[in-house]
């Protein structure tokens, strides 16, 4: 889980994760204050690395614990009651002897990570890549809202949808989806709701092309992952 799916990337020295890290902590700050909670549970500089998609410089910067979740999901995804998503919330925290939402809010708010796309020195844009936003009842059914894990109901492995969508659009694991949304990040941006600040891109990876859905705080200037699909 811990690269993407490219051939170009390396290892951030100390000093080059305390400069991304001083940069990306002044938006993670102002996010925190507009939010009135805390946005930010330490980037974990031994999981962070400098790539490239698309063409573009990229530095992945993670919070701990976010890769062992994303690890954790792929490996036990066929095991998992997934048209329930407490279940997955619950089954990994199951040691925690806290309430359902309080574990949802705890990796909704605190497990995510980060790409920094690099213009030089300087920070061109960041992405914020989420577990999942928040968890509500759809339909009668609880279902993750934005981030990875509201993406993947649109993707399957095997044949078997990674969610509870019915999508037949093989993904490797998790990274793919990832690797997938920072190829769509590199493309020009297009506002489609000036009232929510919501944004699309369309990349195509292969033979397959794909739709991207991003919202923009601009107070912290970082966009959140909303989904990711193929267009067909």
């Amino acid at each position: 889980m811990r690269r993407l799916y490219s051939n170009h990337f390396k290892d951030i020295e100390k000093s080059e994760y305390a400069h991304w890290n001083k940069l990306l902590m002044q938006r993670i700050r102002k996010l925190s204050e507009h939010e009135a909670k805390d946005s930010y549970c330490g980037i974990n500089m031994y999981e962070s690395y400098a790539t490239n998609v698309s063409g573009w410089d990229f530095i992945f910067m993670p919070t701990t614990g976010f890769i062992k979740m994303c690890v954790y999901y792929d490996a036990k995804f066929a095991n998992i009651d997934k048209t329930d998503a407490y279940s997955i919330v619950d089954s990994y925290l199951s040691e925690f002897n806290i309430d359902k939402q309080a574990k949802a809010d705890f990796l909704s708010n605190e497990k995510c990570a980060y790409y920094i796309k690099a213009n030089g020195e300087e920070i061109d844009r960041v992405l914020r890549l989420d577990l999942f936003r928040m968890i509500k009842d759809l339909n009668g059914r609880e279902e993750f809202v934005g981030g990875l894990f509201h993406a993947m109901k649109h993707f399957s492995l095997n044949g078997s949808n990674y969610a509870y969508g019915n999508d037949d659009n093989e993904s490797f694991d998790i990274r793919h989806i990832a690797y997938l949304a920072a190829c769509a990040f590199c493309q020009p941006l297009i506002q489609s709701d000036t009232k929510t600040n919501v944004y699309e891109s369309t990349v195509e990876v292969g033979s397959k092309k794909y739709k991207a859905v991003f919202f923009y705080e601009s107070i912290s200037e970082i966009y959140f992952l909303n989904t990711i699909y193929r267009i067909k």
